[in-house]
């Protein structure tokens, strides 16, 4: 015991004298740096030392502008609704809204010209400009073709004077509004959805403006008489591109010349991919409005771009061109085509200016070819349709309500124009992007296979053309019955997944499906469904939704044998790459563990993805429809149809077709 005492207090004396040892170690360490020289010190030594402010060149060549950080301004005169200002926009600070004239009217409305003589063929009804948000990066400015959207002062003086102090009572203040458009223009082009939100938006405007104190009365005034604006169309405030990624070289005995014409921007930009993707060597690009029209002849092969403008009607250089071109001897040339349109805001007019140019041209003795199938495109009538009614002279792109497919429709474009062109393509090595092929919906080997096949797009066929007197078309639908009833499990905090559930529900019929919100039901309840729909969303980096979280154990502990499954989530394919669907995977996991079968796995062809748990084992499939709500809605009706015709032999659906209901 005697021992046991001492080892104690020697401990206790030891621990004293250490701790003792190191705090004068440290405070002599701390000491040294004091009585360092002050040229060996590693810090700044504030506010002795500054660092210099870096020089933020903005793009105009004046030293003392470059510091400035100014105040965005737009003259909406000049301003012709393009777009491009709010697309290059990185925080989505800028947004505009236009409106365009009312289909099958005979108003004759003058939207005006710009200062660049520029012909005005929308009229822009919103453009404001949050300068809450705005990061003074200048990017907004380098695309507008009218040059109308600049920072004030500098070199741009004489158009505003410089704004140093724009800080404002309020963030309502800091919404600056550029565009005023007159109650009877808005009338006139029947957009009378504006009256329904002008008070909203008075007093919104009124508000900041009391607070701020600095709107000009001419400008309060022009408030007070106009009628302001939300959301007069479905435009988007940011339409994300689709990245290209290159996986083949291309070569050709023969260059390629592009003829192609632009007001906007949206067709050059096309072009550019175009000769991106096939190289500076196999083609080379020419802008209508400053080209020699004879300078067509050096090429045996050619490709022409033209948007269809206003209703039907050419881009302004090709309305110039082409007569030029069309009088020329273009015996021997092989032409194909593509175009942009509207399908939507102009569906009786849509893509016409291939059927314009093309008439001219085929006169002229050239030889059209790449005509392309009106497969999923939704429209009226069209002057571009060849005579069999099921093609378009060229490719379609739509710009404002498909931009989503440009890019499946360019690669299977490209894949033509290699046989018509006779072009050597070499895949390059490394390239990790399949080549686009049909869509390929298939079942694991270890699966039950699905007894009839789903059906495939086919670019060379067409069940049924467009009529040029628009005859009416009884609408057709299909109306599901089972002698199972399907229960349809989901999770949903934003609303999104919901949404879907909602679709499938009214789809399939309350007599098929069951709704079943797991954050509101008994997890025994999944016992009473053979035939049951997952529905699950990846949340932040793989994570299940919150009630999913609680459900999925107790469900996991079940006897699930006899149990077919399938599944559907949603993910962000470009916010979340690394995570892409994780939670198909995770769900998927614990079902097979719990005996259930899992069926219905759906192809990755259409996604770009980096990782994903939720890829079945063969990598080449998700366990269920992935739906990307963030980058590719436009997909979701054509991967929900495509879906519930896999859903019909799993789960021994019958359709009946049904006419005349809407």
């Amino acid at each position: 015991m005697y021992m046991g005492v001492v080892v104690l207090m020697y401990n206790y004396f030891l621990n004293i004298y250490n701790s003792v040892k190191t705090l004068f170690e440290g405070m002599q360490l701390t000491l040294k740096h004091f009585n360092k020289k002050e040229e060996l010190v590693a810090t700044l030594q504030y506010p002795h030392e500054k660092w210099p402010i870096p020089e933020r060149n903005i793009g105009f060549e004046n030293d003392e502008y470059n510091l400035i950080r100014s105040r965005l301004h737009v003259d909406i005169d000049d301003c012709i609704g393009c777009l491009q200002c709010e697309r290059a926009c990185p925080v989505d600070c800028i947004k505009i809204e236009t409106v365009k004239k009312p289909k099958k009217t005979e108003l004759d409305f003058d939207f005006g010209i710009t200062s660049n003589d520029t012909a005005k063929k929308m009229l822009v009804s919103r453009f404001s400009i949050d300068m809450s948000e705005c990061m003074y990066c200048n990017l907004c400015e380098y695309p507008c073709p009218e040059e109308c959207i600049y920072m004030v002062g500098g070199p741009n003086e004489n158009k505003h004077e410089i704004d140093y102090e724009f800080s404002k009572y309020d963030r309502k203040g800091l919404v600056y509004e550029f565009a005023f458009p007159k109650e009877e223009d808005l009338i006139a082009l029947n957009a009378q959805e504006y009256a329904n939100k002008k008070r909203e938006r008075e007093e919104y405007l009124d508000a900041g403006s009391r607070l701020e104190g600095v709107v000009a009365d001419e400008v309060r005034a022009s408030q007070e008489s106009s009628i302001a604006q939300e959301d007069v169309q479905d435009v988007p405030a940011t339409q994300k591109k689709v990245a290209r990624k290159k996986t083949k070289n291309y070569s050709s005995s023969e260059k390629i010349g592009v003829f192609y014409g632009s007001s906007t921007g949206n067709s050059e930009a096309i072009c550019d991919i175009i000769q991106e993707e096939l190289g500076d060597d196999v083609v080379e690009l020419f802008n209508v409005s400053d080209t020699d029209p004879e300078k067509i002849l050096a090429y045996n092969n050619i490709i022409i771009s033209c948007p269809t403008w206003y209703e039907g009607e050419l881009q302004e250089d090709w309305i110039e061109f082409l007569p030029k071109i069309a009088a020329l001897d273009l015996k021997g040339k092989t032409v194909v085509m593509f175009g942009m349109g509207d399908q939507v805001g102009y569906a009786d007019n849509f893509l016409d200016a291939l059927g314009i140019i093309a008439a001219d041209l085929i006169k002229a003795g050239a030889q059209i070819k790449g005509e392309w199938p009106i497969d999923g495109y939704e429209f009226t009538k069209s002057v571009g349709l060849t005579s069999d009614g099921k093609h378009f002279y060229g490719l379609g792109l739509d710009e404002e309500n498909q931009v989503n497919l440009h890019n499946s429709r360019l690669d299977k474009w490209f894949e033509m124009l290699s046989d018509i062109f006779n072009l050597t393509v070499e895949k390059i090595e490394g390239a990790d992007v399949d080549e686009v092929s049909e869509l390929d919906v298939g079942v694991q080997d270890n699966q039950a296979s699905v007894s009839s096949e789903v059906e495939k797009i086919d670019l060379e066929s067409v069940e049924e053309g467009v009529s040029d007197d628009s005859a009416d078309v009884p609408v057709v639908t299909r109306k599901y019955s089972s002698s199972e009833k399907i229960g349809l499990f989901y999770g949903s905090t934003t609303g999104n997944s919901e949404a879907i559930c909602d679709k499938i529900f009214e789809i399939l019929g309350e007599g098929v499906i069951d709704l079943l919100n797991v954050a509101e039901v008994d997890s025994n309840e999944i016992l009473e469904y053979n035939h049951i729909i997952i529905s699950c969303p990846t949340w932040n980096e793989g994570e299940l939704q919150e009630d999913w979280e609680e459900f999925l154990p107790k469900i996991a502990a079940l006897d699930l044998k006899g149990k077919t499954i399938v599944m559907f989530g949603l993910g962000d394919q470009d916010g979340y790459a690394d995570n892409f669907l994780d939670a198909l995977g995770i769900i998927a996991a614990d079902l097979i563990k719990a005996g259930a079968e899992i069926k219905g796995h759906w192809p990755i062809e259409g996604y770009e993805f980096t990782k994903s748990l939720g890829l079945a084992p063969d990598g080449k499939h998700f366990y269920g429809l992935g739906l990307d709500e963030e980058n590719q809605a436009d997909l979701h009706d054509e991967r929900l149809n495509k879906w519930f015709d896999m859903l019909m032999p799993i789960f021994s659906i019958t359709a009946e077709i049904v006419e005349g209901e809407g």
